[in-house]
């Protein structure tokens, strides 16, 4: 490696039943680059990945993550550890964390039209298939810095967190905005549903932990 620099390994996630780990190496405390290993055989299995939100299911054993320099998401199958690149129809992928819906198979993540940047939509995925199930066109979210999408435990409300700490409610069956509210001062880095749905946690920049009822 570089001579004088730090070295840092982190382990993003971790499948058990596989031995399958996800790390990222940081270099002088800036993230250099990513890889998958299984650590049963201690053999890297896929390398120099710019991974963000990686999702795992134990459902079917299947984890997701947004690649950054490919601009798509990326399907790795830990049964047989091969890596699927999903491409989208004339749309990219935001550095935007996946999302697993209840049934722990299908998934939600956010795209943009090419050569627009202002056109952002939600692809619904099948990770069995690797294949779209639909792209949902919401007019509330196209003109918006979306940071953190979430999914209420019976996938009826979707909420997505702008920049400034907006959260929308989604209501996917009708493609339309139902409620929203100032969150918090800050960006939302990630945000999540109780159980019962009815509160949602947010976690911003700094670190604040907020819940909502």
């Amino acid at each position: 490696g570089e001579e004088g620099a730090k070295w840092l390994f982190r382990l993003i996630s971790y499948s058990p039943e596989n031995g399958t780990g996800f790390f990222c190496v940081d270099r002088n405390l800036r993230e250099d680059s990513c890889f998958i290993m299984d650590m049963n055989k201690n053999e890297i299995l896929h390398d120099r990945i710019n991974l963000t939100g990686i999702q795992y299911s134990a459902v079917n054993q299947t984890a997701v993550f947004i690649d950054q320099n490919e601009k798509a998401l990326f399907l790795f199958l830990d049964e047989n550890k091969s890596l699927k690149k999903l491409n989208s129809y004339q749309a990219t992928a935001l550095p935007v964390k996946p999302v697993y819906l209840s049934d722990g198979i299908e998934l939600i993540y956010l795209v943009q039209s090419v050569g627009n940047n202002k056109n952002a939509y939600i692809e619904r995925i099948d990770s069995n298939r690797g294949k779209v199930i639909k792209r949902y066109d919401i007019e509330e979210i196209k003109n918006i810095d979306i940071k953190s999408i979430a999914v209420s435990p019976k996938d009826d409300i979707w909420a997505i967190a702008e920049e400034n700490g907006i959260i929308l409610f989604i209501d996917p069956e009708e493609q339309e905005e139902v409620f929203r509210f100032q969150a918090m001062d800050e960006e939302i880095v990630d945000m999540i549903f109780s159980k019962d749905g009815k509160s949602i946690l947010t976690i911003g920049r700094s670190g604040l932990i907020s819940i909502w009822v």
